[in-house]
């Protein structure tokens, strides 16, 4: 039986001084549901910013480029379109 695949979705609205923490503990729970069979490996997360005034976005981009070689765009305008230009299909993260 395929296992299901879960998404997480995470407001983030001015968390600059806890969202790398909050990202590795999230990574390693969901890293951990996918290691023991709960959880489909097509599993994510998915972070909403939502205009956030401090440098939340800065860090979502950069822990996003950590993990991927395809560098997130520092605009969701130019993040769709290279979406849209590109087979390549990241976990999303939306401002």
């Amino acid at each position: 039986m395929d296992k299901p695949i879960m998404f997480l979705v995470i407001p983030a609205f001015n968390e600059e001084e806890v969202l790398e923490a909050s990202i590795k503990i999230l990574n390693n729970k969901l890293s951990h549901m996918i290691e023991c069979g709960v959880v489909g490996k097509e599993s994510g997360m998915v972070f909403v910013d939502d205009g956030s005034t401090d440098s939340t976005w800065e860090i979502l981009t950069k822990c996003f480029n950590e993990r991927y070689a395809t560098p997130l765009p520092t605009n969701m305008e130019s993040y769709l379109d290279s979406s849209l230009e590109s087979s390549f299909t990241p976990p999303l993260i939306i401002s």
